[in-house]
C-alpha cells in the first residue's frame, strides 16, 4: 500500500492549490470563497521516485454548525490515517489561535510534519518568525511560498519551486 500524505490547515490557506501543484494536474477546486472543500480528496503522485497519495483536506476552522464539525472531523481522520502531514499556513494573516490548536494536534499524532508558510508576498518580514512557535522538531521542515519574484521572506520559494520542495520533504519523509 502506497504511503498517504495529508495537507491541512485553516480555510484559505492554499491547501488546494498546492494538492493542484504537487499532483500535476487539477484535482482540487480552488475559490476565493472558504469552504469550498469540504471532504477529502485523493491523487496518486510520484516525486523522487517515491509514490504516495495526496490527500486535500477542508478548512479547519472554529465553527460549531454541522458543516464545520464535520470537515474537522475529516482533516483529522486524514491525520490519524496518514504517514506525513503538509500543515499549509498563511503568511498574511499571520499565525492564528487556529494554526496553533492545528499545531497542538500535530504534535500529538507524532507524524512527520512539512510546515508550509503560504502568500509571502507582499507581508511583513516580522511575522515570518512567528511561525516557527508552530513547531520545529525532528523530522519537521520549513517551507516558505510567494507567488512572485520580490519577496521578503527568508528561505522565500515561488510557487513552483516550492512546491517541488514541499514534495521532495515528502518523499525524503515517507522513505525514512
Amino acid at each position: 500500500m502506497k504511503p498517504t500524505v495529508a495537507i491541512v490547515g485553516r480555510p484559505n490557506v492554499g491547501k488546494s492549490t498546492l494538492m493542484n501543484r504537487i499532483s500535476g494536474r487539477r484535482v482540487a477546486i480552488v475559490d476565493d470563497m472558504p469552504g469550498v472543500t469540504r471532504d477529502r480528496l485523493y491523487a496518486d503522485c510520484e516525486w523522487c521516485g517515491k509514490s504516495f497519495t495526496l490527500v486535500d483536506t477542508g478548512g479547519i476552522d472554529d465553527g460549531d454548525d454541522d458543516i464545520s464539525r464535520s470537515v474537522k472531523r475529516q482533516a483529522f481522520d486524514a491525520v490519524e490515517l496518514c504517514d506525513a502531514v503538509v500543515f499549509v499556513t498563511d503568511l498574511k494573516q499571520g499565525v492564528l489561535s487556529g494554526d496553533r490548536e492545528i499545531a497542538e494536534i500535530l504534535r500529538k499524532s507524532k507524524k512527520p510534519v512539512v510546515l508550509t508558510v503560504n502568500k509571502c508576498d507582499a507581508a511583513s518580514p516580522e511575522l515570518v518568525y512567528d511561525f516557527y512557535s508552530l513547531g520545529r522538531r525532528p523530522n519537521s521542515f520549513m517551507i516558505f511560498i510567494r507567488s512572485d519574484s520580490a519577496s521578503l521572506c527568508p528561505y522565500p520559494r515561488s510557487t513552483a519551486e516550492a512546491s517541488a520542495t514541499c514534495s521532495t520533504k515528502c518523499a525524503q519523509t515517507l522513505r525514512q
